[in-house]
């Protein structure tokens, strides 16, 4: 056969070549990138005239968010499908990586901003995921996993290899964990309590007391250990936050049930920054009340609808001040970022949303005045009142192969509402 022909048996001149070539090469200039940066716009918190102090930086919902495709894959082999989110709960950063615990696909997605991948991970080594709701890390970089239906906290590399298990041998249905310098701290929800747990030896150091307080524990569902080392538990059902010192005695409270800042419907996912600011998010309100050490509300960030920065039944945050040098660029060309804010949004469509923390806030205000925060990037909005197609259930291709059907109602359980 001659070294020119095709399979089909087409034969293809030297010359036809150089001109499917010259083609080529002039269409690259009109050929973008498939991993094409979502739309965003510059969007304040609080609202002006408010003094703004957190901005929305940009989002995720999508493979296509971070992945490029190359336009000679594409050509040759079509537009990779996207590859979504089911149902993100939890999330934690390690360094350019962002750990999402999915509790519909049950698997821990990966967005990598250093390497540009998101992909995910049904197992841990050998031992496969029966469920996910909240991660964590170590200071080693190590992912928890809480796995309620297993019953167990599986402790994986963040490359997906299995580094060992807590809680096999405790009945423990795990929603939660925070680690400890020696301590692990798991939300059990078969208890309704916290469980202390030797992070060397893997044994039981009993409870959590929250018997010092007059109400204690009802429903406890997220928890976070605080810079200074202290220990706040979300109560979901009571809608309020319990605080511990590092060995698990009881030092105060706040919250309640309302619909007034500093009032909580649906408190979920907790996180402090470095100087004591708590950040508790409320699936209710579809936002993150931003609160000082005794509950007062200093801002919020977040609120319901489609706009960008929206939430729709937010659940995880997390700190990610190492991703800055990655999403800085989304800011305000006159907000410097001292932090990012890390949120997952369970429905329409799953998300995983970034927001930074202005630094200069003062010198921002003077030099930008809402009037002059306009940008001429692309607003993102959806029509006043239009929702998108709610597209909870799409599949991230690492979890692909052990696909499951849709989760049964005793399935969804295991995910605190």
């Amino acid at each position: 056969m001659n070294s020119h022909a095709c399979p089909g048996g087409r034969y293809l001149s030297p010359s036809r070549n150089f001109l499917i070539f010259l083609v080529v090469l002039a269409s690259l200039p009109f050929i973008g990138c498939a991993g094409t940066v979502p739309p965003v716009v510059d969007v304040f918190y609080p609202a002006a005239p408010d003094t703004a102090r957190y901005q929305f930086l940009t989002r995720i919902e999508t493979s296509a968010d971070i992945e490029e495709q190359s336009w000679f894959n594409r050509m040759v082999v079509g537009e990779s499908p996207d590859r979504r989110f089911g149902k993100p709960y939890g999330v934690t950063v390690v360094g350019s990586q962002v750990f999402v615990g999915d509790a519909q696909l049950k698997a821990v997605a990966r967005i990598d901003f250093d390497s540009g991948e998101l992909s995910a991970f049904s197992a841990a080594g050998a031992k496969k995921f029966q469920s996910v709701i909240n991660v964590e890390h170590d200071e080693a970089g190590n992912i928890y996993v809480s796995d309620p239906i297993g019953g167990f906290i599986i402790v994986m590399t963040p490359d997906g290899e299995l580094v060992r298990s807590y809680g096999d041998d405790m009945e423990i249905s795990p929603t939660d964990v925070a680690v400890g310098p020696d301590i692990l701290f798991v939300v059990d929800r078969n208890s309704k309590s916290v469980v202390m747990i030797d992070r060397e030896s893997g044994e039981s150091l009993g409870k959590v007391n929250a018997s010092a307080d007059s109400i204690g524990f009802v429903a406890p569902t997220n928890i976070c250990i605080g810079p200074d080392g202290t220990l706040y538990v979300v109560d979901t059902v009571m809608c309020r936050i319990l605080h511990f010192d590092g060995e698990g005695n009881f030092l105060n409270a706040f919250g309640q049930q309302g619909f007034y800042p500093g009032e909580f419907a649906r408190p979920k996912g907790i996180t402090v920054e470095r100087d004591g600011r708590i950040l508790v998010v409320d699936a209710a309100f579809e936002n993150v009340q931003v609160l000082d050490s005794l509950g007062r509300v200093f801002t919020y960030i977040g609120g319901p609808g489609q706009k960008p920065g929206s939430m729709w039944l937010p659940a995880g945050i997390a700190l990610g001040p190492s991703l800055i040098p990655y999403l800085e660029r989304y800011s305000h060309n006159g907000a410097d970022v001292s932090n990012v804010i890390v949120v997952a949004s369970q429905f329409g469509p799953p998300r995983i949303d970034f927001y930074g923390r202005i630094s200069n806030v003062q010198e921002f205000a003077q030099a930008y005045p809402p009037d002059k925060r306009r940008s001429e990037r692309s607003t993102g909005t959806l029509p006043d009142g239009e929702r998108p197609d709610d597209v909870t259930g799409a599949n991230l291709d690492a979890a692909g192969e052990d696909e499951e059907p849709s989760p049964s109602p005793a399935d969804t359980e295991s995910a605190p509402r």
